[in-house]
C-alpha cells in the first residue's frame, strides 16, 4: 500500500494542495499529479458518478500517485466497500 503524501504533510504542518473534481474526467489526474497537486477531492455526494468510474478514477490515482478524497453519498457499508 502507498503512503499517503496528502496525510505526510498535515503531519508536518506543512501545505497541501487539493483540487476538486466532480465529473469523470480521466485526463484530469495526470494534469493534476504533473502540476504537483497533492490529492484530488472526489465530490460524490453533489456529483453522481459510476462505480465503475470511481473504481477507474482510484486506479488513475494509484498510477499518477496522486491521493484521492472520496466525498461518499453514503455511509452503507456495502457501497463504501465498492470503492
Amino acid at each position: 500500500m502507498r503512503r499517503s503524501k496528502t496525510l505526510e504533510k498535515l503531519r508536518a504542518d506543512k501545505l497541501v494542495r487539493i483540487c476538486g473534481l466532480g465529473h469523470y474526467i480521466p485526463s484530469f489526474v495526470r494534469h493534476a499529479a504533473h502540476f504537483d497537486f497533492d490529492c484530488i477531492w472526489l465530490d460524490l455526494e453533489h456529483r453522481t458518478m459510476a462505480d465503475r468510474e470511481v473504481q477507474a478514477m482510484l486506479a488513475f490515482c494509484h498510477q499518477f500517485d496522486i491521493d484521492c478524497m472520496v466525498r461518499s453519498p453514503t455511509r452503507e457499508k456495502v457501497q463504501l466497500y465498492r470503492y
